[in-house]
């Protein structure tokens, strides 16, 4: 686990880490929304001399129904994490979204979420036009 003191980054044992990374993140914000598919990726990771990794993720992914949670997405993220951590590769896992959602061009919240706020915004609007 790495932690800062307010001016450098200190592993556990209160070591100075520099981070040298990559950035998983376009195929994270499509169906299936994995930055990589194989442990061979982890390795051409490692031998870059990458000791960092931004692993970007989606709600979409994560809930792609109200109230519903894709374990079957959140094991094979793990399992990712797990293939970094092995070969000494720091994860960063970045809660992302662009515009929102892929609704928009962009990618983030699910579709149904995309829905919810449409009607609330409207719901908001014509209620701010009644109260005139």
């Amino acid at each position: 686990m790495l932690k800062s003191d307010g001016k450098w980054i200190r592993d556990e044992k209160n070591r100075i880490v520099i981070l040298r990374g990559v950035n998983c993140g376009g195929d994270s914000k499509l169906p299936p929304f994995e930055p990589f598919q194989t442990e061979k990726s982890a390795e051409q990771i490692r031998s870059w001399g990458a000791n960092v990794v931004r692993y970007v993720t989606v709600w979409e992914a994560i809930e792609p129904e109200p109230d519903v949670i894709n374990k079957e997405y959140i094991k094979k993220m793990k399992e990712k994490v797990r293939w970094l951590a092995r070969r000494s590769i720091y994860v960063i896992v970045d809660m992302h979204q662009d515009l929102y959602a892929r609704k928009f061009c962009g990618d983030g919240a699910p579709e149904w979420a995309v829905f919810e706020l449409l009607l609330t915004t409207r719901y908001e609007i014509i209620h701010e036009i009644l109260e005139r």
